[in-house]
This record gives structure tokens, sequence and C-alpha cells, in this order.
């Protein structure tokens, strides 16, 4: 069976074979270097995931179409979109990141999953517990990280730039100075699966899920059915609240009390309706 056929066969109730067959599949379409095969492979994955995502978010961003003002998370930005200058760029610093920073530095990973590429795929109770494990590394590493990133001394020279966006958009994620990229960005994010010796099918998976969260945190809208960003947005409109990604860290360190306090965080949900709860709580004020 070809890999985009497997897709249909995945919900069966041999699912774990599925999986194995799709994954069998995949190193079959790859190089027959192992090397290439995880270097190429995680860079697709990779720019994939992250452009197609940012992309999409940038036709929004650019043009800024009416209906998707209610959805902005910082209302006086609204009606203004992004200037096509500034995301130029924007994707400029971005790609280098991709390319000079996350390629070779996906190349030293390598030695991890080397002579591992065939291994069984791990169970599903194996995978979710791994994945919690890397949640769990990924905070520690990145609000640390990043609260030292603010410290006075190092602010101006290298997290300043990600906070040249004040008003995030997609992209943003990983528009960065390139060793706040490497230290801040990658190794949190591959830290735990690179010490566990992941599977790599479950390490792709892993960082497709981190993209896409990463992306949604900087896009500047709270769609329906999203995760919402206004935590992560809070901190790029304020600077010095919000550091870490789930939040356990900055309730434990107190980073996050003027957040907490916020109009921002009443709505810091998910909601499933195609009209912002904040807009009628707004227009029953006004009443």
């Amino acid at each position: 069976m070809c890999v985009w056929c497997r897709w249909g066969s995945l919900g069966n109730s041999d699912c774990y074979a599925n999986w194995t067959a799709l994954w069998r599949d995949i190193r079959a379409a790859g190089p027959v270097d192992d090397f290439a095969f995880f270097v190429g492979g995680t860079t697709v994955v990779h720019l994939g995931v992250f452009w197609t995502y940012c992309l999409a978010l940038s036709v929004l961003d650019l043009w800024g179409p009416a209906w998707v003002v209610k959805y902005k998370v910082q209302e006086k930005h609204a009606a203004t979109p992004l200037s096509p200058r500034k995301w130029w760029k924007g994707v400029r610093r971005v790609l280098f990141n991709n390319i000079v920073v996350t390629i070779p530095l996906t190349a030293l990973a390598y030695g991890r999953f080397e002579g591992r590429l065939d291994m069984p795929l791990p169970s599903l109770s194996s995978a979710l517990l791994q994945m919690t494990a890397f949640v769990f590394v990924e905070e520690i590493l990145f609000y640390y990280s990043h609260r030292l990133l603010h410290h006075p001394r190092l602010y101006p020279h290298i997290h300043k730039i990600h906070h040249q966006f004040t008003h995030p958009v997609g992209f943003v994620a990983l528009y960065a100075h390139p060793l706040e990229h490497a230290l801040s960005n990658l190794l949190p994010a591959v830290a735990g699966a690179l010490v566990i010796k992941s599977h790599c099918f479950l390490f792709w998976v892993w960082i497709t899920l981190g993209i896409c969260s990463t992306v949604n945190t900087h896009c500047g809208y709270h769609f329906p059915c999203f995760i919402s960003p206004r935590a992560h947005d809070f901190h790029h409109e304020k600077f010095t609240e919000v550091y870490g990604v789930m939040g356990w860290l900055d309730t434990l360190h107190g980073t996050n009390a003027e957040f907490v306090a916020s109009e921002s965080a009443k709505h810091y949900k998910v909601y499933y309706t195609l009209r912002p709860p904040w807009v009628d709580a707004k227009q029953g004020k006004a009443a």
C-alpha cells in the first residue's frame, strides 16, 4: 500500500500495525542513507508545517479582511494590516534561522538517532508518557532560558530582536537572534526527545505539535476552537510577564500576576462559537 493510501486505515482496530506500516512506507520513500533521511525528513517536517501555517496567517496579516478583526487579541492593532516591508524583514530573518541555524543543528542531533531509525514504534502508552516528559523538559528549559534573556545585560543584545514585534504574527515564533533561536527555541523543544532517544517518528510528531503550538501562540488571533494565544501575546505587549509555555512556572514564580488580573485572562480559554465571547461581554458592559 502506498504511503498516501495508508492514512485511510490508521484508525482501524489494528492501529499500531497500521502506524508501523506507515513508518515503513515513509522509510522506503525516503533516502537510503540514514543521515540524509533523518536530516532531510526533519527539515521537510519543520519547514513544511511551519510555513504552511505561517503563510496562511500571512494572508490575514497583510490584507486584514474585515471578518478577522473581531478575532484580534490586541484590539488597538485590529484594523491595521501588517506592512509588506515589515513582513519581508521578518521572513528574511526567519529563513536565516530555518536554514543556517536549524539544519546544521539537526545534523548534529542525528547522533542520538543513529542506528535507531528502524526500531519498532513505541506503544501508544509509551508515546504519551514520552511526550509528557517532553512537555516538562520544554517548560523548564524554555522558562528559565527565556527569563534569562530578559536580563538587562542580555536583553538589548539578543532578545530585543524578538520583541521588535510587540504585536506578534505567526512567523515571529522564530524571529529571533540566531543564538536565542538555538538555545531558547530549539534546545528546549527537542531536549527531551534527544535525552530519551525517542523514535524518529515520534520526534516528528512532537515537532509538528510544537510548531503548531508556537505559531498559534504568536499568531495574534484568538480563533474559535483554537488554544488561546492570549498569555504569550500579553508577554509581547508587556515584556515582563508570562515567560513560560504552560504557565506552571509563571505561577510558581509569580511572573503572571498582572496577566491573571487582566481583562485578557478572562478569555484565556478555548471557545466554540463563531462570535467571540468578549464581543458580547463588551456590548453587555456598554448597555
